[in-house]
């Protein structure tokens, strides 16, 4: 769903689920590597976000209400 890969001061997020849509699962997984890179990034970092195959990012599949109660 999301690859997370780090080198030095670099984060790359990439995420690999064919439409790339956001979900609950996707949510959290992001929200965990949003964690990780604000615990490590020390006086700074880089956040580098990208999509494999056709789409970046092809939206939703929940409604907004539910993305909020996460």
């Amino acid at each position: 769903m999301i690859d997370y890969t780090k080198e030095g001061d670099l984060h790359l997020v990439t995420m690999n689920a064919g439409p790339n849509v956001i979900c609950p699962e996707w949510q959290q997984r992001m929200l965990d590597i949003l964690d990780t890179v604000e615990v490590d990034c020390g006086k700074g970092a880089a956040l580098i976000l990208t999509g494999e195959d056709k789409y970046f990012c092809n939206g939703l599949t929940t409604s907004p209400r539910e993305i909020l109660t996460l």
